[in-house]
């Protein structure tokens, strides 16, 4: 079977390439603003449309002309959790059950939830594979909400999560360390809580032996704070995957302190890594730790989505996540922090051990089984 894949992020492209799919890469970090003019104006007007309660754009623009599909594609993979507007079979892989309503809570209304019955229906929609079991029953609990329950049941295709490289963890050594280094990665500094993480550092009972690597971007603000604490090593957000993957290797500590997400890849690479992570419990981020046996689970203190991964705010999700990224630091979660911090220390050869003897997180998240769910997923569509 011939399979387009669009590839918005660097991940994306290795699933493509794994599965010998026709690929186009698109990369454009959280809140990255467009270099030229003419593309700000164009942003700017796809903005209020996306602010309005409208249907998303998406489902009415030619996917096909958009990204030069050819002719000889059977099959479309779209990963955005987005409805596309094409005549060739395709099938959504969600993220995001609120993708499918342009990533904006204004939008399910009557006009557009009519609009969304009639394009779902349609014999070359060949349903929704979830990245994760949050993605999966928050685009349930939305089908129950709008009264198409039956729409769902009949699309399910089921879980297969992100892929990330594999790493042979069996051959590390044990080494002496005279510092225990932490490692934190994501593009947004401020949203995915780096400033309660450096203020959880200095609260810390074990400050003198941490060393915080920061694989981010920071404004000028931002790198004076990090700049005033020497424990803080900065490295600019744009390392290549192995080059990541060598600095989980080196690290003892993955955090990943985010208050707005739903996969975070890098915190997974680091986890496949088989080193013991800190994680707030937003979207499917509670999937990749066992709580307590592999690493610690931290309450997000904005709860941008309920348990079932339905969100909890009103409006466009990029808004949202902006306004939380504006909001003074969060002094009571950096306590918190702290104390996660000191037990992972505390209990760090336990933490380790559980890390690399994890046979169910391996194998869920292996590259073998990923790329053999696909390939079973292909089969399958290619016999109906």
């Amino acid at each position: 079977m011939k399979v387009f894949l669009r590839a918005p992020r660097r991940w994306v492209s290795l699933l493509a390439s794994k599965l010998g799919c026709e690929s186009i890469f698109e990369n454009k970090q959280m809140f990255q603003k467009n270099r030229s003019m003419a593309r700000n104006l164009i942003q700017k007007i796809f903005n209020v449309w996306k602010g309005s309660s409208l249907p998303p754009l998406e489902w009415f623009i030619q996917y096909d002309r958009l990204y030069k599909v050819g002719r000889h594609i059977e099959l479309i993979v779209e990963p955005g959790s987005k409805i596309i507007n094409t005549k060739k079979d395709y099938l959504i892989y969600v993220e995001n059950s609120l993708g499918l309503f342009g990533y904006n809570t204004r939008k399910i209304n009557s006009f557009n939830i009519f609009i969304f019955r009639k394009i779902l229906s349609k014999s070359n929609f060949k349903g929704f594979v979830f990245y994760s079991e949050t993605a999966r029953s928050s685009t349930r609990e939305l089908f129950k909400k709008i009264n198409l329950t039956y729409l769902f049941e009949n699309n399910d295709l089921g879980i297969i999560y992100p892929i990330t490289p594999d790493v042979n963890v069996s051959e590390q050594a044990n080494v002496k360390r005279d510092k225990f280094k932490l490692l934190f990665c994501s593009s947004s500094f401020n949203l995915k809580g780096g400033r309660e993480l450096v203020e959880a550092i200095n609260k810390s009972k074990f400050k003198k032996i941490i060393k915080l690597i920061l694989i981010t971007n920071l404004d000028d603000s931002n790198r004076s704070f990090v700049n005033n604490n020497d424990f803080c090593e900065y490295i600019k957000f744009d390392l290549t995957e192995q080059e990541y993957i060598d600095l989980c290797l080196k690290a003892d500590l993955i955090i990943h302190p985010t208050f707005f997400d739903t996969h975070a890849l890098s915190l997974l690479e680091g986890i496949k890594c088989g080193k013991p992570a800190i994680a707030t419990n937003t979207f499917a981020l509670k999937e990749y730790i066992e709580d307590s046996k592999t690493g610690r689970l931290i309450e997000n203190p904005y709860e941008p989505y309920d348990k079932n991964g339905c969100a909890n705010f009103y409006g466009v999700a990029l808004k949202h996540a902006l306004s939380i990224s504006k909001l003074p630091i969060n002094k009571e979660f950096s306590n918190k922090l702290a104390n996660e911090i000191d037990e992972i220390i505390e209990n760090y050869d336990s933490y380790l051990y559980n890390c690399k003897n994890s046979e169910s997180m391996f194998q869920r998240f292996s590259e073998r089984e990923i790329i053999f769910q696909w390939n079973k997923l292909f089969d399958g569509l290619r016999e109906k």
